[in-house]
């Protein structure tokens, strides 16, 4: 069945394509595109071919060669855009090519264009010189600038110029087209429905809920879950839409533990969300605690395994001798992981920051980008390492101290000796409801927040 799926999505790519093609083609032919050559670089006689022809000039060469050598092609490895880092619903999608070059940013996708335009203008050039020319006073002619007499610079200077490319921007302000750098990924779930089952698919939306991942917002999907998506007691598909969670995943309903709680939603309270929080107020005993310490310790450092040895040495300095609740062990992790990371996190920050900015100078005609921008990225790159490395020891706590759950769906991630289920549990360090995956072997937990916050639809017949 997954297999199935897969196909049917590479395959149904192709009409996604010809869409985002046609949307590409559409802005590159609009006249306040490529026809300011005509008056301000290239010439009439060049632009538009000479008046004892029809159809011939720069004009229809150039958005020959551009809709023949720029290529969008599905890839199911591409990985999607975001910052992915649970390992799944992070590849396919569609890629820009020029020839063998992947175009990934508006930079490539200028000098792309360049390129293209230089080959056109200089056939187009070579072209008329090779025809017999057009007596000087015939009326036909006045005003025209023999193409052979244009410097194949002015063709660069015009493409390169910022107001160039914002007007093929201004071709995507509108609707959902995707600009041709960064074309869509994923999100194949109602097309591979419509094929499996021979009709149309929509999405229906549930009711409105918060855009984020806390206990409010897993209460309501948890609820939605029961007695919306998964009210007709059979096999469906849900879809989610956002960072780093575009996704297409089935409903488990006909389980018996799934019908058990969409019968009494209430349930959820009784059995899940109280005896939770009954295990993030107990106390973990002094033994308890220190074995959880020194495993999430260990953990959290194994990312950088050169240290490991060393700080995981001091970190023992630091082993909880006496009882803690699973939020105050976290807090103590987290205390000594700053410390012993701060190097390793500095590094992180700068390296992430680097790279921003050299694409930004890259999709900014070599501009620096202003320091607000900058100071986000450094934000944000602080946040992804914090929580990449509370993530690790977050794991140890959520594998040791488990908890009730209910099974939500079956991600369609995993291989012939595991299976990853969407589940909602209580979160042992906080005693709130959350979105989790759950190996159905291993039963190891992992955070699902990305696809907490992203909004949730059911694919349903018209």
């Amino acid at each position: 069945m997954r297999s199935m799926e897969y196909s049917l999505a590479t395959a149904s790519a192709n009409t996604t394509n010809a869409n985002a093609k046609g949307n590409m083609t559409i802005a590159l032919t609009k006249p306040d595109t490529f026809d300011g050559l005509e008056s301000g670089a290239v010439g009439t006689m060049l632009w538009k071919g000479r008046p004892d022809e029809i159809a011939s000039g720069l004009r229809p060469r150039l958005l020959a060669a551009i809709n023949c050598e720029l290529v969008l092609r599905y890839d199911a490895v591409k990985p999607t855009s975001g910052r992915s880092t649970d390992g799944s619903s992070s590849q396919g999608g569609f890629q820009l090519y020029h020839g063998t070059t992947v175009i990934t940013n508006e930079g490539e996708f200028v000098d792309a264009l360049v390129t293209i335009a230089l080959k056109a203008a200089e056939a187009e050039i070579a072209r008329q010189a090779a025809l017999d020319p057009i007596p000087e006073n015939d009326p036909r002619i006045q005003g025209y600038t023999p193409g052979s007499d244009i410097p194949l610079d002015r063709v660069e200077d015009f493409i390169r110029e910022n107001s160039f490319i914002e007007s093929i921007k201004r071709q995507y302000a509108d609707g959902d087209a995707r600009l041709p750098w960064d074309p869509l990924s994923g999100n194949m779930a109602i097309d591979v429905y419509t094929a499996m089952e021979g009709q149309e698919y929509e999405r229906r939306d549930p009711p409105v809920m918060t855009a984020n991942a806390d206990d409010a917002r897993c209460t309501a999907l948890v609820k939605t879950m029961l007695t919306d998506f998964g009210a007709d007691n059979a096999f469906s598909t849900v879809a989610t839409n956002g960072d780093s969670a575009n996704h297409g995943f089935n409903i488990v309903a006909d389980s018996d533990e799934f019908r058990r709680f969409a019968a009494n939603p209430n349930l959820a309270a009784s059995e899940i969300t109280g005896p939770g929080k009954e295990f993030a107020a107990r106390k973990l005993s002094v033994e308890k605690a220190a074995a959880l310490y020194q495993k999430a310790i260990s953990n959290a450092l194994a990312t950088f395994s050169s240290i490991l040895g060393y700080y995981g040495f001091l970190a023992q300095n630091h082993v909880p001798d006496k009882e803690m609740t699973p939020e105050e062990l976290q807090a103590h992790i987290k205390d000594q992981t700053d410390e012993i990371l701060k190097a390793q996190r500095e590094g992180y920050i700068k390296r992430e920051a680097g790279d921003f900015v050299a694409k930004y100078k890259l999709d900014n005609h070599g501009a620096e980008p202003p320091a607000d921008k900058l100071d986000a990225e450094q934000a944000r790159a602080e946040a992804t390492f914090r929580g990449i490395i509370d993530e690790k020891s977050a794991i140890v706590l959520r594998d040791e101290i488990p908890t009730p759950a209910i099974v939500l769906g079956d991600t369609n991630w995993g291989d012939p000796d595991s299976q990853v289920m969407f589940i909602a549990a209580v979160d042992p360090v906080t005693g709130e409801m959350r979105l989790m995956k759950e190996d159905k072997v291993t039963r190891k937990r992992s955070e699902a927040d990305s696809y907490a916050k992203a909004k949730w639809t059911k694919i349903v017949k018209k």
